[in-house]
């Protein structure tokens, strides 16, 4: 009878040891994609900006279809990468 309530409880501990490795490697990949989507929208971020420079570039050196093209890009570049990064897509 001993020996049962034993290796009953030494199946829990290992039960529990492998929950809390679980959880901490859940943690871990959760913090890495944290961290992929803050990159992500700091490269964005970035590349919009250069978007919008160069059209306004464009647009004041007289090349207005130029300019015009840099900000519908902009404006492309930006959906995609807001939509992009929403948790549940």
């Amino acid at each position: 009878m001993m020996k049962m309530v034993e290796q009953d409880f030494e199946l829990k501990c290992r039960l529990l040891d492998q929950q809390v490795k679980d959880a901490a490697h859940q943690r871990r990949l959760e913090i890495i994609d944290l961290w992929f989507q803050g990159v992500g929208v700091a490269v964005g971020t970035g590349i919009l900006i250069s978007f919008v420079w160069l059209a306004k570039y464009a647009i004041d050196h007289g090349q207005a279809n130029a300019g015009m093209l840099g900000g519908g890009v902009a404006t492309v570049v930006a959906l995609i990468a807001g939509n992009r990064y929403r948790k549940g897509q």
